[in-house]
């Protein structure tokens, strides 16, 4: 089965290949930063002239991505897939970050959304929260999940209770 669908980096592509192509690769959501050479890669869509963002001051998405393997495995509940929980976190922060936008006293995620720019979001701030959202949500994305999860709930929402 085929999943989502991003650029790969032109930096490992070009050390495997010998040529530094555009490659598109299937990955999730949860593996989408190049740890080698710290991009995000950004989704493969058609209209898109970016293929990834840097990562050189934001070394907090960097970790996560670090953290991202152990919080998947201990936060596995039973019958629920690493993907469903993952959905369900990044819907949560998700959410947060589209009411962020009024808050004013948010500072983290508007520094990280400069950062992605390139320095600064300027004009182009209403593009840049949708291209930048998930790398720059992606942190809290991971702690949301392994704090929530880190507890035994009783019961995963929309189920029953297990025993």
């Amino acid at each position: 089965m085929a999943g989502p669908a991003a650029y790969g980096c032109r930096l490992c592509t070009a050390q495997r290949t010998g040529q530094a192509l555009r490659a598109v690769r299937y990955v999730p959501r949860w593996q989408r930063v190049c740890l080698r050479h710290g991009l995000w890669l950004l989704d493969a869509d058609a209209d898109q002239p970016l293929e990834h963002l840097e990562l050189r001051r934001l070394p907090e998405v960097v970790a996560a991505q670090r953290r991202w393997p152990g919080v998947a495995r201990r936060a596995v509940c039973p019958g629920v897939e690493p993907e469903q929980a993952f959905t369900l976190a990044h819907a949560v922060v998700a959410r947060w970050w589209e009411q962020a936008l009024y808050w004013e006293q948010e500072e983290i995620w508007p520094r990280r959304l400069h950062h992605l720019a390139g320095g600064n979001a300027g004009s182009r701030l209403a593009w840049w929260r949708i291209v930048g959202r998930d790398a720059a949500i992606f942190p809290e994305v991971v702690a949301w999940r392994r704090r929530c999860w880190s507890r035994r709930w009783p019961r995963w929402p929309g189920r029953q209770a297990a025993g």
